[in-house]
């Protein structure tokens, strides 16, 4: 039987609490070879290092959704990144429309193997940490969840190297996720760069084994020594309709204050004017 998702509109305000995580895959340049042997766990655990670089950063972010039937509505929103303690936290605020003003959303890895989220959400009042099954919600009513964006993760993932291909004029790894824990996915196949680790393109495979959504990122600039996908795409491809997501003003060299990474500080991030 083919999966399906919750689409009501509270719980999928609340799978937005994750799904910055992977939003803007923000990667530094490396020096790895192309042709350097790496088996799947490895290349997973250089793209999970290199999603988070150890420099504090600001960016805004517009999230452009078309359906099905054409319709168009976006969202506007701040990001924050840095590592606090020594665990690479990223806090994230929705700013506009009103109606999800306010949204503001932390997650902090808690070590190499975990993973924690909180999110606010203004009319119920309180800060509220994400579960496991949250991940596979929809978000605000659109087929993006926090799961299609975030990277293989090699704990919950049977991982395989396919191989080697030419990728928009570059090598890139492929990769063969298959969840170990119920998803929505039967696999996920990834292709990343084999020079910058930066993820080029995803394709998301439904419980049947059909093809759901393909997921690409692109407009790549080099910002302060840092590879930084500028424009995200995920196209539904049984469905119809596309989510863009596009940033601009990255900085990384903003100064945070590790005040603002904490679950308690997110009901008053929206007006916050300290980042």
């Amino acid at each position: 039987m083919k999966s399906t998702r919750c689409r009501s509109p509270l719980p999928a305000t609340v799978a937005a609490a994750g799904l910055f995580l992977g939003l803007l895959l923000s990667i530094p340049t490396s020096t790895a070879s192309a042709g350097q042997l790496l088996d799947a766990a490895q290349i997973a655990h250089r793209a999970r290092t290199a999603l988070y670089p150890d420099l504090p950063s600001t960016r805004t972010m517009s999230i452009a959704v078309r359906t099905a039937d054409d319709a168009v509505f976006t969202w506007t929103a701040r990001q924050a990144r840095k590592n606090v303690g020594g665990r690479p936290s990223v806090l994230t605020v929705l700013d506009r429309p009103e109606s999800v003003a306010g949204i503001a959303i932390l997650a902090e890895a808690l070590d190499e193997n975990m993973d924690a989220q909180w999110v606010y959400i203004p009319p119920i009042h309180r800060v509220r940490r994400l579960v496991y099954e949250g991940r596979f919600e929809n978000f605000l009513g659109t087929d993006l969840s926090i799961e299609d964006f975030g990277f293989a993760d090699i704990h919950s993932a049977q991982l395989t190297l396919l191989g080697q291909v030419e990728y928009e004029g570059e090598i890139t790894y492929v990769l063969r996720e298959v969840p170990l824990d119920p998803s929505g996915y039967s696999k996920i196949l990834s292709w990343v760069s084999a020079e910058s680790y930066l993820p080029r393109r995803r394709e998301f495979f439904d419980a049947d084994g059909v093809l759901w959504k393909t997921q690409r990122y692109e407009h790549i600039a080099v910002i302060d020594g840092v590879a930084t996908p500028l424009r995200m795409s995920v196209v539904n491809e049984q469905e119809g309709g596309s989510t863009e997501l596009t940033v601009r003003g990255v900085n990384y060299a903003a100064e945070l204050d590790d005040g603002l990474f904490r679950p308690a500080a997110l009901p008053s991030m929206l007006n916050n004017a300290g980042w």
